[in-house]
């Protein structure tokens, strides 16, 4: 979110910024949050203004155990469902559950839904079909 004046030629006196970053080594979140104040605050003073820096982290990247990973696919396998993608690369989610992944090893996984639209999006609809298979697993 960007907001500042209200025309597209008007210097404004005050700008808001807000977004989020996702990263998914904590190497690259400090780098991102370094380098956003960083650049923020040459532009104010471009500008001869400064910044309040108001920078919050959300929450870390979810990093599944390979061990848990390899013992989710095989019990998915064992559900029955049609298809198990075990070839899904690094997602950016930005999930709760990475605090648990961080305290103990465990594995993230991803229950198919159909053709719905996806996740937090207002046209998603949830399938009921998919319950016995998350019941299963």
């Amino acid at each position: 979110k960007l907001r500042a004046s209200n025309a597209y030629n008007v210097i404004a006196d005050e700008v808001e910024l807000a977004g989020t970053v996702r990263a998914l080594a904590p190497s690259l979140r400090d780098f991102a949050e370094t380098q956003i104040e960083l650049v923020a605050r040459k532009i104010a003073q471009a500008f001869g203004g400064d910044i309040a820096d108001r920078y919050r982290r959300s929450v870390p990247a979810a990093v599944n155990d390979s061990a848990a990973t390899a013992l989710a696919i095989r019990a998915a396998q064992g559900t029955g469902a049609a298809a198990v993608d075990d070839r899904l690369r690094p997602a950016m989610v930005a999930e709760d559950f990475a605090y648990m992944l961080q305290a103990r090893p465990g594995a993230l996984i991803f229950i198919g839904n159909g053709p719905s639209a996806a996740l937090h999006n207002g046209a998603y609809d949830f399938d009921d079909h998919a319950i016995p298979y998350g019941v299963a697993y």
